[in-house]
């Protein structure tokens, strides 16, 4: 048996960001706003994920995400990630916000059944 992996071919619709050598997030990270976001997993596109969903936590403020399994905790920190692209709408984070994400992410719970 034979596996064969295939690059990803598909241009992202998200713009590149790039940083200065050294560059470091600001003390509490930026802002992040979804605003009206649809999103389906390329996976699974016959379930939608999110229909016209809107988020938005100012800079310094904390924000927890709290829901039953699958409800899309954790897509929300992916689309912030740029894991994946927006069916529509639009997904701002601050350049910063980004780079302190993946500082938190530590801070995840994922909660599995038992």
């Amino acid at each position: 048996m034979s596996i064969a992996i295939n690059p990803i071919s598909k241009p992202s619709l998200i713009p590149a960001v790039t940083f200065a050598a050294g560059a470091q997030p600001k003390q509490g990270g930026g802002s992040v706003e979804l605003r009206n976001v649809s999103f389906r997993y390329p996976a699974r596109p016959e379930v939608q994920v999110f229909s016209e969903f809107s988020l938005k936590v100012d800079p310094g403020r904390s924000l927890a995400l709290v829901g039953q399994s699958g409800s899309g905790k954790s897509t929300v920190i992916s689309l912030i990630e740029r894991f994946y692209d927006v069916e529509g709408g639009q997904v701002h984070a601050e350049e910063a916000a980004t780079l302190f994400a993946h500082q938190v992410l530590g801070s995840l719970v994922c909660q599995h059944a038992v």
